[in-house]
């Protein structure tokens, strides 16, 4: 993320997705600054945003990010990350396309997409 913004292009397999966890390397302790997450849809407006302070990130470990942002599934979606203000800007895990899942349309970055659980019902 140090020379620019990353972004990667999904597609949820469910409208259920409650968010996404990347993975982070490179944190340095004692790190000011933030990182920056920004889901926009197919015409560019932002759906939802996080900011988080890098003093809370822990460096070579999956960080969570939770959204409330309603999506449909086959539509595609962007997600944007960035950091901010800091001396040492913090590094994403980039993958081959094997470790990539099959929501991911393009980027190479280590990321996972979250759903809520459903509810399995046992009837006697």
């Amino acid at each position: 993320m140090a020379a620019g913004d990353y972004e990667t292009v999904f597609t949820p397999n469910s409208k259920y997705m409650t968010g996404f966890e990347v993975y982070l390397k490179n944190v340095q302790e004692n790190e000011h600054g933030e990182l920056q997450f920004i889901i926009t849809d197919n015409n560019g407006t932002v759906i939802d945003s996080e900011t988080v302070e890098l003093s809370k990130v822990k460096s070579d470990s999956w960080y969570k990010i939770y959204t409330h942002a309603k999506f449909k599934t086959g539509n595609q979606y962007t997600l944007t990350i960035s950091a901010e203000n800091c001396g040492v800007c913090p590094h994403l895990q980039l993958v081959t396309s094997v470790h990539i899942s099959n929501e991911i349309i393009s980027g190479n970055a280590l990321v996972s997409i979250a759903y809520k659980k459903t509810n399995i019902y046992c009837w006697k």
